[in-house]
């Protein structure tokens, strides 16, 4: 914490003095275009129309019948009177052209310029010209201006977090602390309980004598029993032991008792282990689990809802409970049924979409959010109608990118290109970024899977959700990883749909096998 906030000080330091130099270069620069523009009497606007006015033919032609007019004048009036016909009819030619020049200054400045300052033969002491790269050059230490005020913001808000985050470092070194003074407090009791050990000394005595029997009996089979009965014992006692330490949640009840959302689907764990060699849904889009995700997407079709939900946002507990293979085959799941999908990487800390559809990940969500990289020219297309938007490289501070206007004009402008948008955002209790996506997701996709969330995990965001106000958001769970065993008996027609999807093949084999 000390290491941030010297560079934060330094940092904010090196603005504010970039910020007092741009500005003091931005006060000359406006001083110098506010005298130019008083001597000339125009604005930017009208000196670039009066530089564009001056390099036309049309005007080029009527200054230099001017400037011949005037050298005839001038000799006519050395060797005649002002009366004079010649005289007469050249002045009558130069007003006529002096007409004409400032009817095409009014029609195309709207104000009074000098013929001097049409002349384009000189630019450098043109003050026209002048002025004009005087006043670009004010844009441009203005725009540098709100550029550097804009990064002082940033570091500004940096700056406001480090009294909760010094509490937090505080609080946790006294807890580093009591381990410590616990841990020295162990190591000398056990120190002194080796002493007291080693000053222990043998107090055995002979009570009597031991006789051999006149008969032997070697006790084998009460030794065998005893030795059957303790192992049987004891493997009880481990199972229990285990069973007591296990806080998992391991079935569908305790699941549906622990979160009280509508179960949009169930997905088995055959189905994950098969899948080791791709995307099910892209690989085998005939297949039975290929089928479950179709079932999910009909059942979000279907939710009791005003408006059908465009913008998904797929979440879980802890991480490993396979949200993201889950959100992969329900994208292409609906990709199939010729619906354009969009889906979003957002767990920009460990992204997987790249390594589940085995794609690049050089640019993504990063470049778009951070360096306005069109979308076309970053999204990926595995398969006909879906696109996929990888995270990119890891970002510093992923929460300040996702909680940033661009990355909601990111999801805005996917609302109106694509007909559904699934963002595959971290869990629940690992990191903030959820509640900040769940603002621009119109629903909710819980994914759950037995024998990996524990009771603890599942209360923390169970009590995430609801202190957010998003359990109302949730459009349904999934449960995923289901033994096989247990999904046949909540999945009642599990088996005749799985010899529905078999190949015929399967088909034989299966009556072989069970003839």
């Amino acid at each position: 914490m000390q290491e941030e906030k010297k560079s934060l000080v330094d940092e904010i330091g090196t603005l504010n003095r970039e910020i007092s130099g741009v500005g003091a270069q931005l006060q000359g620069k406006k001083a110098q275009t506010d005298s130019l523009q008083n001597q000339l009497g125009l604005n930017l606007k009208q000196a670039i129309s009066t530089v564009q006015l001056g390099n036309t033919p049309q005007v080029q032609s009527i200054l230099e019948q001017l400037s011949t007019t005037e050298t005839e004048l001038s000799q006519e009036k050395q060797r005649f009177k002002d009366n004079h016909p010649a005289v007469i009819s050249l002045q009558e030619k130069k007003q006529n052209l002096n007409f004409q020049l400032q009817g095409l200054i009014r029609q195309y400045v709207g104000a009074k310029v000098s013929e001097g300052l049409l002349q384009s033969d000189n630019l450098k002491d043109n003050q026209i010209e002048k002025f004009i790269n005087l006043k670009i050059e004010e844009l441009s230490l203005q725009t540098e201006l709100s550029s550097l005020y804009q990064y002082q913001q940033v570091y500004l808000n940096r700056a406001k977090q480090i009294p909760s985050l010094e509490q937090q470092e505080q609080s946790l070194l006294r807890e580093v602390d009591s381990a410590r003074s616990t841990y020295k407090t162990l190591l000398e009791n056990k120190s002194d309980l080796d002493v007291l050990v080693n000053q222990q000394t043998g107090n055995a005595q002979i009570i009597e004598s031991g006789l051999v029997p006149e008969e032997g009996s070697t006790g084998r089979l009460p030794l065998i029993v005893l030795g059957v009965l303790t192992g049987l014992f004891l493997a009880n006692l481990t199972a229990i032991l285990l069973e007591m330490q296990d806080h998992s949640l391991k079935t569908i009840s305790e699941i549906k008792q622990k979160f009280a959302f509508q179960i949009l689907g169930i997905v088995p764990l055959d189905t994950l282990q098969n899948n080791r060699g791709g995307l099910v849904v892209q690989r085998e889009p005939d297949s039975f689990a290929s089928e479950i995700y179709r079932m999910i997407q009909t059942n979000l079709k279907f939710l009791a809802v005003k408006q059908q939900p465009k913008v998904i946002l797929m979440t879980s507990s802890v991480p490993g409970e396979g949200k993201s293979l889950v959100a992969a085959n329900l994208a292409a799941a609906m990709a199939q049924l010729g619906r354009k999908v969009l889906l979003i990487d957002g767990d920009l800390r460990k992204a997987s979409q790249h390594d589940l559809w085995q794609i690049s990940n050089k640019v993504g969500v990063k470049d778009v959010v951070a360096h306005k990289t069109p979308l076309a020219q970053v999204v990926t297309q595995p398969i006909k109608q879906l696109n996929v938007l990888t995270s990119g490289t890891i970002a510093p501070n992923p929460l300040a990118l996702l909680d940033s206007p661009e990355m909601s004009q990111l999801v805005a402008a996917a609302r109106k290109e694509y007909e559904l948008v699934i963002i595959d955002a971290p869990p629940l209790a690992v990191t903030a970024d959820v509640l900040t996506l769940s603002k621009l997701a119109d629903g909710i996709v819980f994914v759950s899977r037995p024998g990996i969330v524990e009771h603890e995990s599942a209360e923390l965001a169970k009590e995430t959700l609801y202190n957010a106000h998003l359990e109302k958001q949730v459009l349904g769970m999934v449960i995923n990883g289901v033994q096989q065993k247990e999904f046949d008996r909540y999945s009642y027609h599990a088996k005749y749909s799985k010899s529905y999807f078999s190949t015929p093949t399967e088909t034989s084999q299966t009556k072989t096998a069970t003839a």
